[in-house]
């Protein structure tokens, strides 16, 4: 239904490859993770979070010597069963020429997980957008409230651009989380475009 295709390296921690899929996704590492590999989770330790034994700076991809088509499985909100099966397509040399990792529509986080999107997407369709921005403008012709209006605005305006995604954009992102040593969070890297 929805998938991303990113090229890294086999030298990506467990720990980055979170940071890229959430990059990837538009989304701001609200909510516990999980890698499930061969039966054994990864990922990073929150506070009152998952715990792993691992530590996910130190396991990289290159460890597990997956074959093409191998899948594990990235789980992201338990909540709302956000589960990704990652699927190593094909091992190509790396280039110098390439700044890695890089990537070639994202639901919102907080949309209630994939079937609740799926009928949020058939929902929100162009004609019910319009008839949401026109009770929109009655109601701040009547209250006067821009702050309300702009807000109702911007969240229809997800709904007609969802389905574009800004590879330049995302692949920007990726590149000063990696250029600064992953001393930015997630969120401060996305706020910043």
């Amino acid at each position: 239904m929805i998938w991303r295709r990113l090229l890294v390296l086999d030298c990506t921690s467990i720990a980055d490859l979170h940071a890229i899929i959430q990059i990837a996704m538009g989304w701001k590492n609200s909510y516990l993770h999980r890698f499930d590999i061969w039966g054994k989770e990864y990922g990073i330790s929150y506070e009152g979070g998952i715990s792993f034994q691992d530590d996910p700076l130190n396991i990289f991809l290159k460890d597990f010597s997956f074959r093409i088509n191998e899948k594990f499985v990235y789980e992201y909100n338990s909540f709302d069963h956000w589960e990704h099966e990652i699927r190593l397509e094909k091992k190509v040399p790396a280039s110098n020429k390439k700044i890695y990792p890089c990537y070639y529509a994202a639901p919102p986080e907080d949309c209630g997980g994939p079937w609740s999107f799926m009928k949020l997407k058939d929902y929100y369709s162009v004609w019910r957008i319009e008839e949401k921005i026109l009770e929109a403008f009655e109601r701040y012709k009547a209250d006067k409230d821009l702050v309300e209006f702009r807000k109702t605005l911007e969240e229809l305006r997800y709904w007609l651009t969802y389905h574009q995604f800004d590879r330049r954009k995302v692949n920007h992102q990726l590149q000063r989380y990696f250029n600064n040593q992953n001393q930015l969070s997630i969120e401060e890297i996305q706020d910043e475009d």
